[in-house]
C-alpha cells in the first residue's frame, strides 16, 4: 500500500449520555509509505487506535463505574502536558509510539497505521454507490451513507453512518447510534494540505 502525499488536521468529537462532550484534534501526515500523527491532547496508543477501529465507531466507551469516573476526569481536566506521536513505515515495519511526550518505544508499524489511515475511505466504500454529493472543506465530495451492525458485549447494535469523500479522502465521518439518543462522533478534517498521488 502506498498512501498519498497530504497533511490534514482531524478533529474528533463524541457525545454520549451521562459523560462530558469529548473534543479531540489530530495532525495526520501520509507521504508513500510512511506516515506520522500527533495527538494533540496526549492521548496513549490503546485511546487513538480505538477510536480509529472500534468496530462501532465510537472509539472505546466506559464500561465499569471506574471508567465512567475516569472519562469524566479526563474530559474535565483537558489534554496531557504534551502531545502524543505516533510514526512509523510500512516499507520497513518499523513504528514508534511516544505517548504524552514520554519516551520513544518501538512498535511494529501495521499496529500504528490504522490512526493515519483513518482519513482514507478504502474498504468504507468499497462495493458501495454514493447517495449524493455534497460539499466540504470547499470540495465536491461523494455522500455515503450505511449501517454498521454487530454484537456488543452480546447485546446487538446498529450504528448509522454518514461519510463525504473527496478523492478516496474521509472529509468527514458522521456515526449516531441507532437504538441510544445522544451517542454521536463526529470526525471532520478542518485542514487538507495540498495532495499528490
Amino acid at each position: 500500500m502506498s498512501y498519498p502525499t497530504l497533511r490534514a488536521v482531524l478533529r474528533r468529537t463524541r457525545t454520549a449520555p451521562a459523560l462530558p462532550a469529548t473534543e479531540h484534534r489530530l495532525e495526520i501526515r501520509l507521504d508513500g509509505d510512511t506516515f506520522a500523527v500527533v495527538d494533540f491532547d496526549g492521548r496513549t496508543f490503546g485511546e487513538v487506535v480505538a477510536e480509529a477501529t472500534d468496530p462501532r465507531g465510537f472509539g472505546r466507551m466506559p464500561r465499569t463505574m471506574e471508567g465512567f469516573m475516569d472519562a469524566t476526569s479526563t474530559a474535565l481536566h483537558g489534554p496531557a502536558a504534551a502531545p502524543s506521536s505516533f510514526t512509523g513505515d510500512l516499507a520497513t515495519g518499523l513504528g514508534t509510539a511516544i505517548e504524552a511526550g514520554g519516551e520513544p518505544r518501538e512498535a511494529p508499524a501495521r499496529l500504528l497505521a490504522p490512526i493515519a489511515a483513518q482519513v482514507l475511505a478504502g474498504d468504507a466504500v468499497s462495493g458501495r454507490d454514493p447517495v449524493g454529493e455534497a460539499e466540504f472543506l470547499s470540495r465536491p465530495c461523494a455522500e455515503y451513507r450505511f449501517a454498521l451492525t454487530g454484537q456488543d458485549d452480546g447485546l446487538a447494535y446498529r450504528s448509522d453512518v454518514r461519510l463525504l469523500v473527496w478523492r478516496g479522502l474521509v472529509l468527514l465521518r458522521d456515526v449516531h447510534d441507532a437504538a441510544v439518543p445522544g451517542l454521536r462522533a463526529t470526525a471532520e478534517m478542518v485542514e487538507l494540505d495540498p495532495i499528490r498521488w
